[in-house]
C-alpha cells in the first residue's frame, strides 16, 4: 500500500496543509498500523503484529521490537538508534516525505534487553491543533504551592505546582472526573503546563 499516493489523491484539489481539519478525513495511523504489521523489514527486526497497538488518545501508535539476543551486544544507544533509523526509513517509503513531516517517532528510555525496545509514532498534526486548554482559576494554597483548575477540550482538570526549598518545581496534573494522574509523557500534560505558564505570566504569579 502506497499511503503517500493515497493521501495525495484524497486531498487533490484542496489547499495543501498539515491542518488536522484535512487529516481527520483519513485514518492515517490506522493505515500505517495495518501496513507495518505486514512489513517484512520490521518483522526481521523482531516485531510482530500484536506488538503494534493504537493508544486510546487516537493519535499515537505504540510499538515494541524484540532484537536478536546477539544484537544486544552492540550496546543500548547504538541499538536504539539503528531501530529508530530503520522505522523512519520504512515510514518514509510508506507515506512519502510530505506526510513524514507530521509523524514524530519516539524511542523510550528503557534499556534494550529481552523485554524489547519500546517506540511510538505520533500524528503531531492532531496533538498540536486538537488540544484546546483553558486555565479558569487558581488558588495559592500556601506560600510554596498554587493550585489550578481548567479544561482541555472541555474536560476538567486540576493541577498543583509546588516550589521546593532547593529551587525545584513539581507540577502534578489530574483528570478531575477520574482523579487519575495525567502523566508527563501524555501530550495533554505538556499542553496544560504550557497554558499554566502563560496564565501565570499574565497574572504575574511567577515566583
Amino acid at each position: 500500500m502506497n499511503l503517500g499516493k493515497k493521501y495525495k489523491q484524497l486531498f487533490e484539489g484542496k489547499i495543501r496543509s498539515n491542518d488536522a481539519a484535512l487529516l481527520t478525513e483519513s485514518n492515517l495511523l490506522d493505515d500505517i498500523a495495518y501496513s507495518l504489521k505486514t512489513n517484512s523489514v520490521l518483522k526481521q527486526l523482531g516485531i510482530e503484529p500484536k506488538d503494534i497497538e493504537k493508544e486510546k488518545d487516537d493519535y499515537t501508535l505504540r510499538l515494541r521490537f524484540y532484537p536478536d539476543p546477539k544484537d544486544l551486544e552492540k550496546g543500548p544507544e547504538k541499538l536504539k538508534k539503528e531501530y529508530e533509523t530503520a522505522l523512519k526509513k520504512e515510514l518514509l517509503k510508506l507515506v512519502g516525505k510530505d506526510y513524514m513531516s507530521i509523524l514524530q517517532v519516539n524511542v523510550y528510555d528503557n534499556q534494550p534487553d529481552y523485554a524489547g525496545i519500546e517506540m511510538s509514532i505520533t500524528d503531531i498534526s492532531k496533538t498540536d491543533t486538537n488540544l484546546r486548554v483553558k486555565v479558569l482559576k487558581h488558588y495559592e494554597t500556601s506560600a510554596d504551592a498554587i493550585d489550578f483548575e481548567g479544561t482541555i477540550n472541555g474536560k476538567p482538570w486540576t493541577a498543583s505546582k509546588e516550589y521546593m526549598r532547593d529551587g525545584a518545581i513539581f507540577t502534578s496534573v489530574y483528570d478531575t472526573p477520574t482523579q487519575d494522574t495525567i502523566e508527563e509523557d501524555d501530550p495533554e500534560y505538556d499542553a496544560i503546563i504550557t497554558a499554566i505558564d502563560d496564565y501565570m505570566e499574565k497574572k504575574n504569579l511567577a515566583k
